[in-house]
C-alpha cells in the first residue's frame, strides 16, 4: 500500500485540512486513522494492534458515513463526505481478499466499487456539489 491518499493536490488537502474537518466529521477522521493503521499494518505486520486499528476505525468510519449519507445528507458536508468516500474506497479496495481460482456462477460486486455510490450521492444532491464547486476540492 502506497502511503498517500491520492493525486498530490488530493494528498496535501487532506494533510492540510483533513484532521481539521474530520473534527466535525467523525467519519472522516476514523477514515484517515483507518488509513493510517492500515499502513503501519504493512509496515509492521507483526504487530497485530495495527491491523485491529485499521478495523476498528474503517467500521466506525463507514458506519457513520453511510448514517450521514441517509440521515444529515442536506446538512452540508460536502468536502468531509467526498474525502472520506475516496478514502473509504481506496482502503475498500486495499482490503478486498484475493479471490480462490473457484469458478464462481455470478461473482460479488466489491466492496470498493459499491463504496463509489456515496460519490454519485454526493455529486447529485444540488446543495453539496455546489458547497464543493466553490471549496477546499473544488481544484481535485
Amino acid at each position: 500500500m502506497e502511503p498517500w491518499l491520492g493525486s498530490p493536490v488530493a494528498q496535501s488537502m487532506i494533510q492540510a485540512h483533513g484532521v481539521q474537518i474530520g473534527l466535525k466529521a467523525p467519519y472522516l477522521l476514523h477514515a484517515i486513522l483507518a488509513y493510517s493503521a492500515s499502513h503501519l499494518s504493512r509496515l509492521h505486520p507483526e504487530q497485530p494492534k495495527y491491523s485491529e486499528a485499521a478495523k476498528t476505525h474503517f467500521t466506525r468510519s463507514l458506519q457513520a458515513y453511510s448514517t450521514e449519507l441517509v440521515y444529515e445528507l442536506e446538512r452540508g458536508n460536502a468536502n468531509a463526505l467526498l474525502s472520506a468516500s475516496g478514502i473509504l474506497a481506496k482502503l475498500s479496495f486495499i482490503n478486498t481478499p484475493v479471490l480462490s481460482n473457484e469458478k464462481m456462477s455470478a461473482p460479488p460486486v466489491p466492496a470498493w466499487i459499491r463504496s463509489m455510490q456515496g460519490v454519485r450521492t454526493i455529486m447529485s444532491t444540488p446543495t453539496l456539489r455546489k458547497q464543493l464547486e466553490g471549496g477546499l476540492l473544488g481544484d481535485v
